[in-house]
């Protein structure tokens, strides 16, 4: 089962992030946001770093994940990102700010570009 996701962005994007990734099993959601009033944060950005393996999975808020996609511990996505239904990414990858994954992810390294692709 999986259990903790970090959400980067507490707005309402970040909530709608959150209750699907309660409807996937996660139990613990947290949120960092750079705005330090944001209602529940944990830190701001800044923080991340010494949190990198505490979460299963770091997602920023404007990434797009469609219907019944899985994403493995230790994997990043970040803002802007679009992922296609019924896809797998695997853990331990991290794919990048304005990719278009439209195949599963099977191999850990870092992805970019429309359609997304392995750079290293």
């Amino acid at each position: 089962m999986k259990e903790k996701i970090a959400i980067i962005g507490a707005g309402g994007h970040g909530k709608v992030c959150a209750e699907s990734a309660r409807l996937n099993g996660y139990t613990e959601i947290v949120f960092w946001d750079d705005n330090p009033n944001a209602a529940g944060i944990c830190g701001t950005t800044k923080d991340l770093p010494k949190y990198v393996g505490a979460y299963d999975t770091f997602i920023a808020v404007g990434a797009h994940l469609a219907e019944a996609v899985t994403v493995g511990d230790q994997t990043q996505i970040a803002a802007g990102a679009t992922i296609i239904n019924n896809l797998r990414i695997c853990q331990n990858g991290i794919i990048g700010a304005g990719a278009t994954v439209i195949t599963d992810i099977s191999e850990t390294g870092a992805y970019i570009g429309v359609p997304a692709r392995k750079i290293k």
